[in-house]
């Protein structure tokens, strides 16, 4: 049976991400493999949902290709880069060649952040030993907040490189004389992208645990799978026990193997 059609963006842009027609003799790569998988997958699908058919020149017909595959790929993630804009902020223009030199991306994403949430997703990916062709979506839902939370901590720690920031802190005024109006007493208050920073960060922690990545998941696993070498697998509370049990031994004048 014949599919209606569906394509948007004018019949060169499909709502279906085409796999490169392969090449005889060629091994594709994991991008080509992806995107057959994917391809094959919304054929059946994208007669449910009719898209509009809009025209588009060349060039932005392959902005809207890129654009449609970065949000199925990296999910979220790839709309949290920032807009470029001269009302940008000075923590974040002081540290931009681009906007040193005035060739800022005015009214474009961000390059750096693009870059940046690009090289996260690659790294979280490696550290899973996953690939664009094996990851579980799941997972891959896990790592789009990854990679969203360490754009937001790269944020917050370039503003509070900012001078007037490095202290994390701020005196304000606390109470004031009803009178006079002449200051009483003053507060310290921690800076907000400070306080943010905590929170990035338990939640990191958190992901990390569910996807069993931090040091203590791992060490748990390799027990439970018989992977642990004599004292090397020991996770950090058997070895501080061990510690302190050599230590009572020394103070009774027992000899110690060390």
């Amino acid at each position: 049976m014949a599919l209606p059609n569906n394509e948007m963006f004018s019949t060169e842009v499909s709502v279906v991400n085409k796999a490169p027609v392969p090449v005889p003799g060629e091994k594709p790569s994991e991008m080509d493999v992806f995107l057959a998988v994917l391809e094959k997958n919304q054929i059946t699908l994208s007669s449910l949902l009719p898209i509009a058919a809009i025209e588009l020149t060349p060039a932005q017909q392959e902005q809207a290709r890129s654009y449609q595959l970065a949000q199925l790929v990296l999910g979220p993630a790839a709309s949290t880069p920032m807009m470029c804009a001269k009302s940008c902020p000075k923590p974040f223009r002081s540290v931009c060649m681009l906007a040193q030199i005035a060739k800022e991306p005015i009214g474009q994403r961000c390059p750096w952040e693009q870059q940046y949430a690009i090289d996260r997703m690659l790294a979280w990916m490696g550290e899973m030993g996953r690939t664009l062709k094996d990851i579980l979506e799941s997972e891959r839902s896990m790592l789009q907040s990854l990679v969203t939370i360490d754009l937001h901590e790269r944020r917050c720690n370039m503003i509070l490189s900012d001078a007037q920031n490095a202290m994390l802190t701020a005196r304000a005024v606390r109470d004031v004389d009803a009178n006079t109006g002449v200051p009483l007493c003053w507060e310290d208050v921690i800076h907000a992208n400070a306080l943010r920073m905590d929170t990035l960060i338990t939640q990191r922690r958190m992901i990390l645990k569910d996807l069993e990545l931090t040091p203590e998941a791992q060490t748990r696993r390799k027990k439970s799978l018989g992977l642990t070498k004599q004292g090397g697998g020991k996770d950090l509370s058997s070895k501080q026990s061990e510690a302190n049990d050599r230590l009572r031994r020394a103070m009774r004048g027992e000899v110690i193997d060390v």
